[in-house]
């Protein structure tokens, strides 16, 4: 069993029914870090999905913030294989049905609640829906 560390990457301008577009407005922040272990990529994107979508926890006991939105389509999950060798990171479009790889990094990506804010998928710490 292979251990993964994935970013999720929250989409902005989606309205869910629309894959991930080069340009999209991401964000992330540490509570959108998961550790899964997993036998495969398809196993551990499944798993991030699952848990995005606030069933389950990660490798390291974590849930998914309340204070975030659901993992939906539109939605980039930055997926790093850990192994002896090395790590390998290629990101995943959350798509309609299952995910398509996208290759490296996006380019619009924001770090932190204020961007998770700003994008509009996340509410700031300490606020009630």
């Amino acid at each position: 069993m292979a251990s993964y560390s994935a970013t999720v990457l929250m989409n902005g301008d989606t309205n869910f029914l629309h894959s991930y577009k080069e340009g999209d407005r991401l964000g992330y922040d540490a509570r959108t870090i998961l550790h899964v272990p997993a036998q495969d990529v398809d196993a551990a994107l499944n798993r991030v999905y699952a848990i995005g979508n606030r069933h389950g926890r990660d490798a390291l006991g974590r849930e998914w913030s309340s204070d975030i939105r659901s993992v939906s389509i539109g939605d980039v999950i930055w997926l790093v294989t850990v192994t002896d060798e090395g790590t390998v990171g290629t990101a995943y479009a959350v798509e309609p049905v299952g995910f398509r790889a996208l290759g490296g990094m996006p380019t619009s990506v924001e770090y932190g609640e204020v961007g998770l804010v700003r994008i509009g998928v996340a509410r700031p710490a300490g606020v009630d829906a």
